[in-house]
């Protein structure tokens, strides 16, 4: 069975009654009959929707550390044109190369 793209471990570990409802209505109408119910408590629901998508709730939630900062656009694009730069020098030693020169870095 196809797990909905946004029910994933840490999503059902969270999710209040609408959702789980949700994805029960939703996997219901995939097997095309009743096969989880909307009735129970919410820890309940979510223990049904584990078993039918095999998911393990046990599995610790992934913690991102607060420290680590997001790549920032701007080294990104250093980044990515240094890497052009070494392309071209490449493209050079290769040329000269093959014309018998000698390549040096300065």
């Amino acid at each position: 069975m196809n797990t909905p793209e946004d029910l994933t471990t840490e999503a059902l570990k969270v999710a209040k009654s609408a959702k789980l409802k949700k994805w029960i209505w939703d996997a219901n109408s995939l097997a095309k009959r009743h096969v989880l119910n909307t009735m129970g408590k919410v820890q309940e629901l979510r223990q049904q929707l584990a078993e039918f998508y095999h998911l393990d709730l046990s599995v610790p939630e992934l913690v991102v550390p607060t420290d680590v900062k997001d790549t920032n656009p701007i080294d990104i694009m250093i980044q990515n044109r240094q890497w052009d730069y070494l392309m071209e020098l490449r493209a050079e030693w290769k040329e000269l190369s093959a014309a018998g020169w000698e390549f040096k870095l300065v």
